[in-house]
């Protein structure tokens, strides 16, 4: 019986799209059990009793911003996620071992799935390495969806993902790493391999995130705020409008009373500054 080529990650996707289309006659009962136990796995952890914030350093953190990383650390916000965004992590979970699964019927090679890694004294759990390559599984919104398509997450990387695959790549002693990414609102799949260049020396990184954490000096700001038109307002940038301590770095905004949000059609805006008011209802209390 004729040896079956080994394949190659550049047609992961397709190779995908195909067995999805085409179909699968047998499935693997091996492949079946493993994706099952996942699934069992993160739903009971889903519907376990919330513990709160950790406070130690991860390698998927490493490529944070040092302030909202010495916040996370020394003096985390107490706070409870809501069932709709436990709801929205959890299919995004089974999202991405649904990926690795369908990888696997589909005859590519993947291994070390969530094995543990150190580096620099540090801990992180890979998702797998597929064909040889170091692969992070991401599920995205649409805006997301499209960083990874197009490449834009190299130019603009606020929840720090290069600096995460950089360590687990660094960890595992791997030189080629990707995202393996599904659009969690309609189903298309992309993979971005990182280009080396992207990369950061994630030893030195960790390294110093270990000192920052440990030291008693709040770093400074991870973005100044920015002109909104030529109103004269000035609003968060990108990189700060999903972060937890957006409130506590901008609390003497608009003369001492913290950021005003107002309810735009394209999401809300946070004002650090209002000179005119904005022609939309404020979000009070937001």
């Amino acid at each position: 019986m004729p040896r079956k080529k080994k394949k190659k990650i550049s047609t992961l996707v397709d190779d995908i799209l195909n067995l999805i289309d085409i179909g699968v006659e047998d499935i693997s009962k091996t492949n079946l059990k493993n994706f099952l136990d996942t699934l069992k796995e993160e739903t009971v952890r889903f519907l376990e009793p919330s513990e709160g914030e950790r406070k130690r350093l991860r390698l998927s953190a490493v490529g944070r911003h040092n302030r909202q990383l010495w916040f996370e650390i020394n003096d985390p916000i107490k706070r409870k996620e809501g069932p709709q965004l436990r709801m929205r992590f959890f299919y995004g979970h089974i999202l991405e071992a649904l990926l690795l699964f369908l990888a696997k019927e589909a005859g590519h090679d993947v291994k070390h799935q969530q094995k543990e890694v150190i580096l620099e004294g540090v801990k992180g759990h890979i998702d797998a390495v597929i064909d040889g390559v170091l692969v992070d599984v991401k599920s995205a919104s649409d805006y997301g969806f499209k960083k990874f398509q197009n490449g834009g997450v190299f130019n603009s990387d606020p929840f720090g993902y290069i600096g995460q695959i950089s360590s687990y790549m660094e960890a595992m002693d791997i030189e080629e790493g990707a995202f393996f990414v599904i659009n969690k609102n309609n189903g298309n799949i992309t993979l971005m391999m990182m280009d080396e260049l992207s990369t950061i020396n994630a030893a030195k990184r960790v390294r110093e995130l270990k000192e920052i954490v440990q030291s008693d000096k709040i770093p400074d700001r991870c973005y100044e705020d920015i002109p909104y038109g030529n109103s004269g307002n000035y609003v968060l940038q990108n990189g700060c409008v999903f972060c937890h301590y957006k409130d506590r770095c901008w609390s003497h905004s608009n003369d001492g009373a913290g950021l005003r949000v107002f309810d735009y059609s394209n999401g809300p805006k946070y004002f650090t500054k209002v000179l005119k008011e904005p022609n939309v209802a404020e979000v009070l209390n937001g």
